[in-house]
C-alpha cells in the first residue's frame, strides 16, 4: 500500500500499525508532512572535490566539498523521506570535519565514484569521508561502498560495508560487511554482524552474535563478545575468540585413533581394516574420506608408504600401505566434508 498518513501523536519515522477491512494489520511508517509520492525513488548527489564551487549537486555540477552534499540529503530527507546517495571523486574529505544529522529516517549510501561510473571499478584507494554521525528516530542507516572513514555512528540503524570499504569504527544495530575491513577501532552491533570475505581489524567487537564467513588471516587476534558462526576456513587461523560461543558451522566430520600398520615387503600391498569411532562411527560404506597420520610411516627401506584409504564398510576404514614397511602402531585422524 502506497500513500500517505497525517498523525496527530506519532512522530516521523516510527511505526504504526493500521487495520485492513479483513482485520489484517499492516505496518506503516511516517512520513513528515511535507512528503510526497510519485517522485524520484531517491536523491542522488555528486561531490567532486576538484569541481568548480558553487555547483548543485548535479552530474554536470558537482558539488567540490562533501560536507554541501551531506547538507542537501539531510534537508531532502526532512521534506521527501526517500533514500539519499552521494557519489564521491576519491579524494580526501576529512579535513571537513563530522557530519551529523538528526533527520528521522534518514538512510544515507555513499558510493566511491570512480569516472567511468562502474561500482565493480572502484578504486582500492576510494575517498576517505568526514565522520558520520545520524541519530535521527526511525529506521535509519548508512551504506559505504568503496569508500574509507574514521567513525561512522549509526545510532539504532543499519550500516552496511561493502567494496573494498574501510572503517576505523561503527556502532549501529546491525553491521552487515562484504570485501570490506574494520579498523583496529573496533565495532559495536547491538543487534547483530555478519561479516563475508572480510579483513578484521584487531579492535574488538562487540555483538550478541556475530557470523563471519571466508575471511582472511587477521593481522592480530579479534576478540568478539557475544557468540560467534564461523566457517572453518575462518576458524583455522585461530585468531577470532568469542565471550560465549564460537561455532563452526561447517567443520568436517573427524576421528582420530591408532592404525596397525602392517609390516609389508617391497613391492607389495597390505591392507588393514580399522574401526571408527565419535563422529565417524556410522560412516557409510563408500563415503569420501581422508586420512592423515600424525607421524612419519616407518620404512623398511626407500619407496614405502601410505597409499588411500576407502570406507570398506559402515563405520570402518580401509587403509592400503605399499611396502617395503617396518609396520607399528601410528595415530591417524580421518575427515569426512559435511553435506550442505
Amino acid at each position: 500500500m502506497t500513500g500517505l498518513l497525517q498523525t496527530i501523536e506519532t512522530s516521523p519515522g516510527q511505526t504504526i500499525g493500521l487495520i485492513r477491512e479483513n482485520g489484517q494489520v499492516e505496518d506503516c511508517t511516517v512520513v513528515p508532512g511535507g512528503a510526497s509520492i510519485g517522485g524520484a525513488l531517491s536523491a542522488i548527489y555528486f561531490v567532486d572535490q576538484f569541481a568548480a564551487a558553487g555547483g548543485n549537486g548535479s552530474i554536470g555540477a558537482p558539488f567540490n566539498t562533501f560536507s554541501a552534499a551531506f547538507a542537501a540529503a539531510a534537508a531532502d530527507a526532512t521534506t521527501t523521506f526517500r533514500p539519499q546517495v552521494i557519489w564521491c571523486v576519491p579524494a580526501s574529505y576529512a579535513a571537513e570535519g563530522p557530519q551529523t544529522s538528526a533527520v528521522a529516517g534518514f538512510v544515507l549510501t555513499v558510493v566511491g565514484w570512480n569516472l567511468g561510473g562502474d561500482i565493480a571499478q572502484v578504486p582500492a584507494t576510494g575517498p576517505t569521508l568526514p565522520n558520520i554521525q545520524l541519530t535521527g528516530a526511525g529506521t535509519i542507516g548508512a551504506n559505504l561502498v568503496g569508500c574509507n572513514i574514521g567513525t561512522l555512528d549509526v545510532a539504532t540503524g543499519e550500516v552496511t560495508l561493502a567494496s573494498g570499504s574501510v572503517a576505523a569504527t561503527v556502532t549501529c544495530d546491525v553491521l552487515k560487511a562484504r570485501d570490506s575491513q574494520t579498523g583496529a577501532g573496533g565495532w559495536t552491533a547491538t543487534t547483530s554482524a555478519d561479516f563475508s570475505n572480510c579483513a578484521l581489524g584487531a579492535g574488538a567487537g562487540v555483538t550478541p552474535s556475530a557470523t563471519i564467513r571466508n575471511c582472511p588471516q587477521p593481522s592480530a587476534p579479534v576478540a568478539i563478545t557475544g557468540s560467534v558462526d564461523i566457517d572453518a576456513f575462518t576458524n583455522a587461523w585461530q585468531a577470532i575468540t568469542a565471550t560465549v560461543t564460537l561455532s563452526v558451522v561447517d567443520k568436517p566430520a573427524q576421528f582420530s585413533g591408532g592404525v596397525v600398520v602392517p609390516a609389508v615387503a617391497a613391492g607389495n600391498v597390505g591392507y588393514v581394516d580399522t574401526v571408527l569411532g565419535g563422529e565417524l562411527a556410522t560412516a557409510p560404506t563408500d563415503t569420501p574420506i581422508t586420512a592423515n597420520p600424525h607421524a612419519d610411516l616407518v620404512a623398511a627401506g626407500a619407496g614405502g608408504g601410505f597409499i588411500n584409504c576407502r570406507m570398506s564398510a559402515p563405520g570402518t576404514v580401509r587403509c592400503a600401505f605399499l611396502g617395503p614397511l617396518a609396520g607399528g602402531n601410528v595415530v591417524f585422524t580421518f575427515t569426512v566434508q559435511r553435506q550442505p
